[in-house]
Order: structure tokens, then sequence, then C-alpha cells
């Protein structure tokens, strides 16, 4: 199995590797999430271009207010991008396959109630 310690590391190298101009911090649930001073959608542009140019997969996005709308709900911007590179993720679901559960891993951008836009 994954242990999270392996996970927010390579969130944590991934987020210091796009190089977002922001302060990065740790949730109490081990979170990593770091301040954007873009949109929601220009962060997760500027997100994706970077993974890419590292040759990081990029999967298309789900976007949970826009699927809130559709229900008659409403929720701040909020987008989830799942990311990957089998290089990474095989070894441990080779180790492991139910590993997969955690696989591929994901980016959550969203805008908190004060409008602070955050990746994690």
């Amino acid at each position: 199995m994954i242990h999270i310690s392996s996970k927010t590391a390579f969130f944590a190298a991934l987020a210091t590797i796009l190089a977002f101009p922001a302060v990065g911090q740790t949730t109490a649930t081990g979170i990593v999430r770091v301040e954007s001073r873009h949109s929601v959608e220009a962060t997760a542009d500027r997100y994706e271009a970077a993974a890419r140019e590292r040759g990081i997969r990029v999967f298309p996005r789900f976007d949970h207010a826009e699927a809130a709308a559709e229900h008659d709900e409403t929720l701040p911007p909020t987008v989830v991008i799942p990311f990957g590179n089998p290089g990474y993720g095989t070894p441990f679901m080779r180790q492991n396959q139910i590993a997969g559960i955690d696989f591929p891993p994901k980016a959550l951008i969203y805008e908190d109630p004060d409008g602070q836009v955050w990746l994690a």
C-alpha cells in the first residue's frame, strides 16, 4: 500500500518544480497546498502547462462547481486535475496492485470563502 508520506512528498516536489509564485503550507490532514495569485482557471492552465513541459501526462479536468450547477447547487470554483507518470506509479502497483486506487494522483485547485485560490 502507498503511504501518504510518499504521495505527499511526490506532490510537494511537483509543486516545487512547477515554481508557482506562492507560499506553501501543509494542512492538518497532511495535504500540501500552495497559494496562487491567479484565478482557478489560470492556475489550472499554468499547472497543466508546467506538468506537460516536464513530460507528465495530464488527464481531463473535473470541474466540481460545474457539476454542482447541473444539480442547482452552488460551489466556489473547484477543479480537479488528474496527472501521472507510469514510471512513478507502475512500481507501486507492481508491489501491490490495489495501490491503483490512489493513481493517478490529482491536484485540486479551488477558491476559498475569502476568494484566495489554492493548489492542493
